[in-house]
């Protein structure tokens, strides 16, 4: 009966029960959300942890501006494409949700610079292996001035 129920629960959330043995997950180790496009279709899945937290507006903002992202990608390909081509382009669009959600993590009392600083760690430790810092800094503060 339980395995039913989660069968049932993974279906509604798109996902067949072949991708749910397979052990597949939209979810990379450690993410707190991620926005995907599979078979057409664009979703959005946050970690029930963040639900009645503060942080929750913030993080659903975010993600509804890569599922908008996503969309005009499908759009214009009339499928979901594949992920970007090069680091820049991830970092782009990565840029814009931040800036997105800049002005909520701003009325939880962050100043402009802390939140900045904040999303700058961020984008250095996701693409810090792949772009020089400097590309990381002068990309935020033109993408999100």
């Amino acid at each position: 009966m339980r395995r039913l129920f989660i069968l049932a629960i993974l279906a509604m959330a798109g996902y067949s029960s072949a991708q749910a043995q397979d052990g597949w997950s939209p979810m990379p180790p450690g993410a707190i959300a991620v926005t995907y496009c599979l078979g057409g279709r664009v979703r959005s899945v946050i970690d029930m942890e963040v639900i009645g937290t503060d942080s929750l507006e913030e993080i659903a903002v975010h993600e509804a501006t890569h599922r908008e992202q996503w969309r005009r990608k499908v759009q214009e390909a009339g499928e979901c494409p594949t992920q970007y081509r090069t680091p820049a382009q991830a970092l782009n669009a990565e840029i814009e949700a931040y800036c997105a959600s800049r002005p909520i993590r701003m009325k939880r009392g962050f100043t402009q610079q802390e939140v900045d600083d904040n999303y700058l760690s961020r984008l250095y430790y996701q693409f810090g292996r792949a772009l020089p810092m400097f590309t990381i800094v002068d990309s935020y503060r033109r993408g999100c001035p």
